[in-house]
């Protein structure tokens, strides 16, 4: 595998994991404002 695909790879998997840790921490949020608002 050359540099580029490595670093390419390395920035991907960065993306993918700050996506899934905001989508983690923005959950709860978006439950309480949803049930909140249907009650």
């Amino acid at each position: 595998m050359s540099d580029w695909q490595a670093r390419f790879l390395n920035t991907l998997a960065f993306f993918v994991w700050l996506g899934v840790g905001t989508m983690v921490l923005f959950m709860p949020l978006l439950w309480i404002t949803y049930v909140e608002a249907v009650r």
